[in-house]
């Protein structure tokens, strides 16, 4: 079997989602497709956790560690194809 350097995933529901686990690190951004009208219309910042020391994932370490964010933040970019029945706002929309 070989090896899978990074496990990706994306979800349009709950908000819209994008993660990947590479090692014991796991990024996540979330409210990538909030609902026109709701309130947070931003979406989140990355967030990173080293499910090492944290594997309940509960103290976000991505201020200390800015090149791990930068590594996973162009991966996550890299991995997303847009689709047309399944979109993310704040991925697939295009930048002014």
């Amino acid at each position: 079997m070989g090896y899978r350097p990074a496990l990706y995933r994306e979800s349009p529901g709950y908000g819209g989602q994008q993660c990947v686990r590479d090692g014991n690190w796991k990024a996540i951004r979330t409210n990538l497709n909030a609902a026109p009208k709701a309130n947070i219309a931003k979406p989140g910042a990355l967030e990173l956790y080293d499910l090492e020391k944290d594997p309940t994932e509960t103290t976000n370490v991505a201020e200390q560690n800015p090149e791990v964010v930068a590594k996973l933040s162009a991966f996550l970019q890299s991995q997303h194809t847009p689709s047309p029945l399944w979109k993310i706002r704040a991925l697939d929309t295009p930048k002014p």
